[in-house]
């Protein structure tokens, strides 16, 4: 498992990128909606358009911190630092032809399409004086539900609880 200062250095370096292009999920992002590190995280991951994949790919390999991993058809892995363990996990959504946002690759997914509000450039979100762009929180939830692992549960929990206090 990842260290978490080395966790919210990635986070750092994913803010000074200031790209616009990609949005936390998973369990940093359940944090960045609360406010608080609930949990510890074995990795950061994203979700990237597909079609700036490539880009990304650049610019995180400029910074002498990463290196990749593997790449598959629908996902990016790299390392940060470590250079042992898979610190980013990047995973694409693409547009359809009826321009929905989807799983477009790879995934046993594929084609499905994620709600409308789940990639927005102004869902901003900090933790730690850093901010990044979330997953909208309903997508999120969603991701959550669907996998039911342990620390799926807590994060649902951690999710139920913010609702409830709006």
């Amino acid at each position: 498992m990842m260290e978490q200062n080395t966790q919210i250095q990635l986070l750092e370096t994913l803010q000074k990128t200031k790209l616009d292009f990609f949005w936390l999920t998973g369990g940093w992002a359940v944090d960045f909606y609360v406010g608080t590190i609930s949990r510890p995280h074995a990795d950061v991951d994203i979700v990237c358009r597909y079609d700036k994949a490539e880009f990304l790919k650049t610019i995180l390999l400029k910074d002498n911190n990463f290196q990749m991993l593997e790449r598959y058809e629908h996902k990016l892995s790299f390392s940060y630092k470590s250079k042992e363990t898979q610190d980013l996990s990047v995973l694409y959504v693409d547009y359809d032809d009826e321009k929905k946002l989807t799983l477009p690759v790879g995934q046993r997914f594929k084609g499905v399409r994620w709600p409308s509000n789940s990639f927005l450039a102004h869902n901003i979100k900090t933790l730690n004086n850093i901010s990044l762009p979330v997953i909208g929180l309903s997508a999120l939830y969603q991701s959550k539900i669907y996998n039911g692992r342990k620390k799926d549960l807590l994060d649902l929990k951690a999710i139920d609880h913010l609702i409830l206090k709006r």
